[in-house]
């Protein structure tokens, strides 16, 4: 047999000479074409062809033949790709490829009122993403998730192409309870059809998980560890307690003593904390950091004045102020009255103490006119002059 060729439409093999191109009897020749595997062809699950060889007797009449496997994959084979009705020898390269899609869902606190507080009525704004991580045409993407009312949304686009993806934003209204619980945990669901038919489904995970450790974290739902979590915004805060040693003053020159307690009653490190008292013009107590919850202490000493005699009270504010990371400045600041509580006039010092004996120089008269001497002895019995 001469001049042999192949025609495979199917891979687009035209003429392809076979080597040799002229064979004896029970000879045998071979041909080598390269096909370049198409979207198409991976949705597919496979690649179906039949390739026909032609050539001449030695009468110069054609001789044909169609190609059939020599080891043709088990139609019960999981990897079987089906069969062409209308090519039932055609031979059946499955390509088995992966359906898979990601979905990431991450969800940012919305201040609708600006009072840097969490309050029921605020939003939480989610996006979701849906990606294409396989290797054939994912279609009929749909959303839900029952914490946003979500059942069945499509994507847009609704089909995705290998490595492709689509994004939803939808916002979540807190509750009351959300604001109790200090945070929001969710988990979605992704779903769409592959060529086959078959389903694709993914549950979501936050691209950028909070740190269990961050102070705004409010903990791990043990049955959604994959849940994204959105905290609440903790505002920083400083706190001030000033408080007296002593409960009055008596006169000009007493001193008292004050304890000023400045706490960080937020959920970050503050810097440049700064102590002022109106009653100490010119000072001040600088903390160049203070962590969260951490306090300093400060003890100062005021001598009284005829002034606070004269007004009766001496009254005093302590303030501090601070730095947080978003350059916010929280403030506080106490204050207390410590009153004059006069001595009463002629009230000495000490224990006063005095003792009278009266003493007569007779025992006893007779007559009318008769006179008596009495001697009177004070003595100053106590311990002041």
């Amino acid at each position: 047999i001469t001049d042999l060729v192949i025609e495979d439409a199917r891979i687009g093999a035209h003429a392809l000479p076979v080597s040799p191109a002229t064979l004896t009897a029970n000879g045998v020749g071979y041909a080598e074409f390269v096909y370049t595997i198409t979207q198409t062809d991976i949705d597919a699950g496979g690649v179906w062809n039949l390739a026909t060889v032609t050539g001449e007797d030695p009468f110069g009449t054609p001789v044909t033949a169609t190609s059939k496997d020599p080891n043709p994959l088990d139609p019960n084979d999981p990897l079987h790709p089906g069969i062409d009705p209308d090519c039932t020898d055609c031979t059946i390269t499955p390509l088995n490829p992966p359906k898979a899609i990601v979905l990431k869902k991450s969800g940012q606190f919305v201040d609708k009122d600006g009072d840097g507080y969490a309050n029921a009525g605020d939003e939480i704004e989610y996006t979701f993403t849906v990606t294409n991580t396989g290797s054939v045409v994912i279609s009929e993407l749909v959303l839900d998730d029952p914490l946003l009312n979500i059942s069945g949304l499509a994507f847009s686009p609704a089909t995705l192409n290998p490595g492709a993806s689509a994004t939803l934003v939808r916002s979540y209204v807190l509750t009351q309870a959300d604001i109790e619980a200090g945070g929001v945990w969710n988990v979605a669901t992704a779903t769409g059809k592959a060529p086959d038919g078959d389903l694709v489904t993914a549950k979501s995970n936050d691209p950028n998980p909070l740190d269990p450790g961050d102070p705004s974290h409010p903990g791990v739902d043990p049955d959604c560890p994959e849940c994204t979590v959105t905290p609440f915004p903790v505002p920083s805060g400083i706190s001030i307690q000033k408080t007296a040693g002593e409960v009055s003053f008596t006169k000009v020159g007493d001193q008292i003593t004050y304890t000023l307690l400045v706490t960080n009653t937020g959920a970050s490190e503050l810097k440049d904390v700064i102590v002022t008292d109106i009653l100490f013009p010119g000072w001040s107590q600088t903390f160049a950091t203070l962590a969260k919850g951490e306090f300093r202490t400060i003890e100062l000493t005021y001598t009284v004045t005829q002034a606070d005699v004269d007004r009766g009270h001496v009254s005093n504010t302590a303030k501090v102020t601070a730095k947080d990371p978003d350059n916010k400045t929280p403030e506080a600041e106490d204050t207390v009255q410590v009153p004059y509580d006069p001595e009463e006039p002629g009230e000495p010092d000490g224990n006063p103490s005095i003792t009278v004996v009266k003493l007569a120089d007779k025992a006893k008269v007779s007559q009318v006119g008769e006179r008596i001497v009495y001697t009177i002895t004070v003595n100053n019995s106590g311990d002041v002059p």
